[in-house]
């Protein structure tokens, strides 16, 4: 993954305030097909009744026409076990679903996600993410996404882990972990519980965001891609405990923890955002967005939170929007 190596971006520091007003709210998302804001290539991409996107074991083809359709529970684990990595594939939820379950991060390991996930306004509830492993970086409903697209869907979450290990990376976002050159908008998670808990932790790399962990945007063989979480909103406590915990670089976010421009050749926003909720991490901490780079913007965004940084050391970046920004932001 090209980006695995960018997590350690955020070392390098150059300070600038930046603030903003307004409150964000739960407005409906434009057309999930709408790919406006991609290259030409994808939006001109049409396709018939007979296209078929991959073989999931799943009502439909996987196109926009006619999406993989999720209406059970199985229907959700055939998602979470088996999903379809190739671009431009849809899915689409049918109905409100129960899961109340251990959740498995689609995607999690060497694939992405590259498709658009539509909740089409349903809920999934009962999502629990308990479980970590050193050999897993990536937590969240999806792991990590590949110009994709997650929008329309509420979550009821409970996140509970432990982390533990030396040289280790962990990023842990409700609606996706990593996210490179994607988009989340119009997504709602409600958290039973958000709390992340380091044990005998050292020299490692925690980011946790209530929407996202690490997003970023970077100018590919496709053109430029301006990426951004839109009209989301999140409630409940987020709390990272660093006690146990040597020399960690960590970032916590109400919306989303680190936003990397790729080399300050991506643009990338929050937009009418919400969080209402206390949060609790170390380094950089932020009520909508704990480390901003250039060229990031927060637009029309709302908190509610008792924000407190507690680094072991004599620095934090601390802030009820903001925890740190770089110039141009």
């Amino acid at each position: 993954m090209k980006k695995k190596s960018a997590l350690i971006a955020i070392l390098s520091i150059t300070s600038i305030l930046a603030g903003c007003g307004g409150s964000g709210n739960k407005e409906e998302s434009s057309n999930i097909n709408d790919f406006s804001d991609r290259p030409a290539s994808k939006s001109e991409t049409s396709y018939s009744d007979d296209d078929v996107i991959g073989n999931a074991d799943l009502p439909g083809n996987g196109t926009p026409v006619k999406p993989y359709l999720i209406k059970t529970k199985d229907d959700l684990l055939e998602f979470m076990n088996n999903p379809v990595t190739l671009p431009d594939v849809h899915y689409q939820l049918e109905n409100d679903i129960e899961f109340n379950g251990e959740w498995t991060p689609v995607c999690a390991g060497e694939e992405s996600f590259k498709g658009v996930f539509n909740g089409a306004g349903h809920s999934i509830k009962g999502l629990e993410i308990t479980r970590s492993s050193k050999t897993q970086i990536f937590y969240g409903f999806i792991g990590q996404m590949e110009k994709g697209k997650i929008a329309n869907l509420n979550l009821e979450m409970t996140i509970d882990m432990q982390v533990l290990g030396k040289s280790t990376s962990y990023g842990i976002g409700g609606a996706v972990a990593y996210a490179s050159n994607s988009s989340v908008q119009n997504v709602h998670i409600d958290y039973k519980k958000f709390e992340v808990v380091t044990v005998q932790n050292e020299k490692s790399y925690l980011y946790a965001g209530g929407i996202a962990s690490y997003f970023d945007s970077s100018e590919d063989d496709d053109g430029m891609y301006y990426t951004d979480i839109r009209n989301c909103s999140v409630t409940g406590d987020i709390i990272v405990n660093l006690e146990d915990a040597t020399d960690v670089v960590d970032a916590e976010g109400g919306i989303v923890a680190v936003m990397d421009t790729g080399y300050y050749t991506g643009l990338m926003a929050v937009n009418n955002c919400s969080f209402v909720g206390d949060i609790e991490g170390g380094l950089y901490v932020g009520g909508i967005g704990a480390s901003m780079s250039y060229y990031t913007s927060i637009v029309n965004c709302y908190v509610e939170s008792d924000t407190l940084a507690s680094f072991q050391e004599d620095t934090a970046y601390v802030g009820g929007i903001a925890g740190f920004t770089k110039n141009e932001s």
